[in-house]
């Protein structure tokens, strides 16, 4: 190979200019200009010690820092190389609080970094070098301190002019509200409580928000204008209304319930909602001695073994073993041995986020979320080896019980991690976001703490829902229930006039919308009176959304696009492919027509007995009710409650002889949910 001129060697601008060698075994410095090529050898071997021309830039902070903590920035160079190269710098606090980059930076210019008006410029005749490190210290603005006082009035002159005086100074609040536990400071409490008193500690203290709500300050009182009366707010439940089966049948009588109006007593509110939609029909109540107490909700189970005329059980609550027990005892009392026919309204709740890697499954019939061997994830916060960043990002798990692949985490999932408890039970934790699975035990998060945590301790990983899989997940909730005699319902919050209250109060208008009306009456498209907007459907699912909802049960209550909030599909939770499950309206009229054919049998039970004669009236009464039930509530649009039906046979028991035994054929009438329309040119 034959070279001549200068050669550019490697990539940093290097030009080498090769010479012709002199026997002497020395090596001139470079050939003249125009000289003959020179021959080079294969294998020969050049050595060539270069000085850097660079230099080591000066950096310069600029702008004003608008934040009140102090903190550091540290500004890496990411991409190095002289500066029409367009270097690169990327920048980090070492709190973990502010970010910004990569940001092409210019020779002596200022550049904004973060977001807290923090801007930083370095300066060289060449360039800058890829790794370089530079730090900026940011200290936050406050008020200072006050160091002067200007008093309302002149001291006593007893105290002279120049002496010192002692002062403190007081928060002067007309009304204070003292928390139980002194935080900070547990196990300390400022006061007691039990079934019939209440003990105020000494030396109790409260927070103030201008101060710090951890700040634990002194309270101190006194006679003067009121100040050091101790006042106790306390909510208790009436029982009046407990043990027993109440009526209301107009709206006007709503005052029977003691209390207010409002969503904070919600017995009245529930039959308030009730009474709205019941075009007149009375609304059943009864309260519960201690909404917390599952017992005290099995003993109103028990008052209701006593009633045939309670139908819509809706319990006011979410406690899901309140509505286990709610429909165990729908599910065992409406048979036919017992002919107490009766359906169960339940809320669901939005679930915004599931565990997906916790110490066992948190949410019942969801996504499973356990470690691998159901015990709590213990993790480290590791240094990534491969970045320059000053947080730690590896989060490793030595026991390895994590199962972050196993367990479906990835990108986006949020790491709970640094619990901290204050003494009474309750605790806090930070997050991180989860930017890389990396094997089993082992993932990466976007922004680590900025202190390496190298004892294991405890992290959850958890899910931010989309709406989409929020869908899902509600629809699992509706689905556990598979029974055509829960309507579970959707939203779980509503809006009246401004006031936001729990679904469950939507359940009690529906209910009494279902009382209120014939009933071979579907309840689909039907306006719901005593609301004003269904934010929690509209605005946030879609019509495919919906659809998943729907299609697991869910009862569906939305608006309008002229405000009319009204049932989206009357259906129960059922099997959706079956539509006498699915239907809300056939079992509520089928459990009327068996009422109608119990209470068609009353007289004779007891005072009659099995003979032929007996027989002929029995059956002749029966004609007589299936005729009824053909006509009597007719409608044009609905029609009756029976469409025909038949007695299929009619004879005594074999096994018990004082026992008459009937199977009818019941041709009932179905809700037009749909009208197929074809039009052919």
């Amino acid at each position: 190979m034959a070279l001549s001129g200068a050669t550019a060697v490697g990539t940093r601008g290097l030009l080498v200019t090769f010479g012709s060698t002199v026997t002497s075994g020395t090596t001139a410095t470079s050939a003249a200009a125009g000289v003959s090529d020179v021959d080079i050898l294969a294998g020969q071997v050049f050595t060539m010690t270069v000085d850097t021309l660079f230099d080591a830039p000066s950096s310069t902070s600029c702008g004003t820092y608008v934040s009140n903590a102090d903190t550091n920035y540290i500004v890496t160079v990411t991409k190095g190389g002289a500066w029409g190269a367009y270097p690169e710098i990327s920048v980090a606090t070492t709190d973990g609080v502010d970010q910004s980059g990569p940001s092409v930076i210019a020779n002596n210019t200022c550049l904004p970094i973060g977001t807290r008006g923090v801007s930083f410029k370095l300066t060289s005749t060449v360039g800058l070098r890829k790794g370089d490190r530079f730090y900026v210290q940011a200290n936050g603005t406050s008020e200072g301190a006050i160091r002067t006082i200007v008093l309302g009035h002149n001291l006593d002159q007893t105290f002279g002019g120049a002496e010192e005086v002692g002062i403190d100074l007081y928060i002067r609040k007309p009304l204070l509200e003292v928390t139980a536990n002194r935080i900070g400071l547990a196990p300390l409490t400022n006061w007691e409580q039990s079934d019939v008193e209440l003990t105020v500690k000494s030396g109790i203290v409260a927070y103030d928000a201008e101060i710090g709500t951890t700040t634990a300050l002194d309270v101190y009182s006194s006679d003067e204008a009121g100040y050091g009366e101790l006042y106790v707010e306390y909510r208790a439940w009436l029982p009046d209304l407990a043990g027993m089966v109440n009526s209301i049948a107009d709206v006007g009588n709503i005052d029977d319930i003691s209390g207010s109006l409002t969503p904070d007593n919600p017995l009245k509110w529930g039959v308030f909602k009730a009474l709205s939609n019941s075009n007149g029909t009375p609304v059943l109540y009864t309260a519960v001695n201690d909404p917390n107490d599952v017992d005290h909700w099995d003993e109103v189970l028990e008052v209701l073994l006593s009633r045939d005329d309670a139908y819509n059980l809706v319990p006011l609550t979410r406690n899901a073993t309140v509505l286990g027990l709610f429909q165990a005892h729908v599910s065992s009392n409406s048979s036919a041995s017992e002919g107490l026919w009766r359906v169960l309204w339940a809320n669901l709740e939005g679930i915004p986020e599931v565990p997906i890697v916790a110490a066992g499954s948190t949410i019942p019939n969801h996504l499973e979320a356990t470690s691998t061997d159901g015990e709590v994830v213990l993790a480290r916060f590791e240094a990534d080896p491969t970045t320059v960043a000053t947080d730690y990002t590896i989060v490793y798990v030595p026991a390895g019980n994590s199962g972050f692949e196993e367990n479906g985490v990835r990108p986006g999932d949020i790491v709970r991690a640094l619990y901290a408890g204050d003494g009474f039970g309750t605790y806090t934790y930070s997050e991180f976001v989860v930017d890389e699975v990396q094997a089993e035990n082992q993932l990466r998060v976007k922004t680590g703490p900025a202190v390496e945590q190298l004892v294991p301790s405890k992290i959850e990983i958890w899910r931010n829902l989309s709406n989409s899989e929020e869908a899902v997940e509600i629809a699992k909730s509706a689905g556990a229930y598979g029974d055509r005699r829960v309507r579970a319902t959707w939203p779980d919050r509503i809006e009246s006039s401004g006031t936001i209250q729990t679904g469950y109060f939507l359940n009690a208008a529906l209910a009494g919308l279902s009382s209120g009306v014939l009933p071979q009456q579907g309840l689909t498209n039907v306006e719901i009176t005593g609301f004003s907007s269904t934010q929690r459907t509209n605005d946030k699912f879609n019509k495919p959304q919906r659809d998943i909802l729907a299609l697991a049960g869910v009862w569906i209550v939305q608006q309008d696009a002229v405000g009319q909030i009204h049932t989206r599909h009357a259906v129960t939770t059922g099997d959706y492919a079956d539509i006498n499950q699915r239907e809300e309206m056939l079992t509520r009229n089928v459990d009327s027509i068996s009422y109608r054919f119990k209470d068609y049998f009353a007289p004779f039970i007891g005072g009659s007995n099995v003979t032929p004669a007996m027989e002929d009236i029995i059956l002749g009464g029966m004609g007589k009710l299936i005729r009824t039930l053909r006509v009597e509530r007719s409608t044009p649009n609905l029609g009756g409650q029976l469409i025909d039906a038949t007695v299929e046979r009619f004879f005594v028991s074999e096994l018990f002889k004082d026992r008459y035994v009937a199977f009818i054929s019941l041709e009932v009438p179905y809700a037009l949910n749909n009208i197929e329309l074809h039009l052919v040119v």
